[in-house]
């Protein structure tokens, strides 16, 4: 038997269970971080949206406002 590869496959077994729990320990935020910016984009397009639905109403209004935006 040869201990060599005995060594190789132990390395190999420790990097991914190392690996494993990096995972397991980061994925997690890196998930977090990017729902939370989804989040802000959502409500970012939101915003935008209202201000042109208000820009609209203006607009049917004969109010000159509507025709300009308030260039946020």
């Amino acid at each position: 038997m040869h201990y060599s590869n005995c060594r190789a496959s132990r390395s190999e077994a420790i990097a991914l269970v190392l690996a494993a729990v990096a995972e397991w320990k980061y994925v997690p935020k890196v998930w977090a971080g990017r729902q939370a910016a989804l989040a802000a984009e959502q409500r970012r397009h939101a915003a935008i949206a209202a201000r042109a639905d208000q820009q609209h109403q203006w607009v049917l209004a004969g109010d000159m406002r509507g025709t300009y935006g308030d260039r946020r």
